[in-house]
């Protein structure tokens, strides 16, 4: 029993006497009008006499079979002869059953080859994500140690920003105080009090200035 489930088109023809060659050829004509729909060929047929597998020696038939778009595998069910519709086909076989048999063997082979390239790509994506994460954790560790070096510099930039300015304000102060006192001195050297104390004197006449 197969595990592959396979779609059959049975496209009949008479396979030995009168008309078989012609009839194949029939069939085989109508396998080309619909070439696209299909995998592969598989001309059958059961175990007889010479005679009656002639049909299969037949020139034209031959000549078709050769000329197939889709490869042909022949399993015509004699295990002595070798007809040459055998010779052209892309695969000969002795029987029905062994054709079956191979095309199940060559669908399992497909089947494990999907399966060891599924396998194949599922490594490489497994290696792909590692590899990634590694480099996501060194670029991550490259990132928080230059936001770390950059925070230090600004911090020393911030710190040497702020003893700048503390200076600035320290002179500009000092500054500013200095000023306060030289003008404090001259409003003091030209006050009233000063100059009547150096012997001038304020002149009324009863509420009258003198000048």
């Amino acid at each position: 029993v197969s595990p592959y489930r396979v779609d059959v088109t049975l496209f009949a023809a008479t396979m030995q006497g009168d008309g078989a060659a012609e009839s194949i050829c029939q069939a085989l004509e109508q396998i080309c009008n619909r070439s696209d729909e299909f995998d592969l060929i598989v001309i059958v047929r059961g175990g007889g006499s010479a005679t009656d597998l002639g049909c299969f020696d037949d020139y034209a038939t031959a000549s078709m079979v050769a000329q197939m778009p889709l490869a042909v595998v022949s399993g015509i069910g004699h295990d002595k002869d070798t007809s040459i519709v055998d010779m052209v086909s892309a695969v000969a076989l002795k029987t029905p059953t062994a054709v079956a048999q191979w095309i199940v063997a060559r669908i399992a082979e497909q089947d494990e080859r999907l399966a060891a390239a599924l396998r194949s790509l599922l490594a490489v994506l497994q290696r792909t994500f590692s590899d990634s994460a590694v480099r996501l954790a060194e670029f991550q560790a490259l990132v928080v140690q230059g936001s770390r070096r950059r925070c230090d510099a600004e911090r020393l930039r911030c710190d040497h920003l702020r003893q700048r300015l503390e200076a600035a304000v320290g002179e500009r102060i000092a500054y500013a105080q200095q000023q306060c006192k030289h003008y404090a001195a001259v409003v003091e050297a030209f006050s009233l009090e000063r100059i009547l104390a150096s012997g001038f004197a304020v002149a009324r006449c009863k509420t009258k200035l003198l000048r």
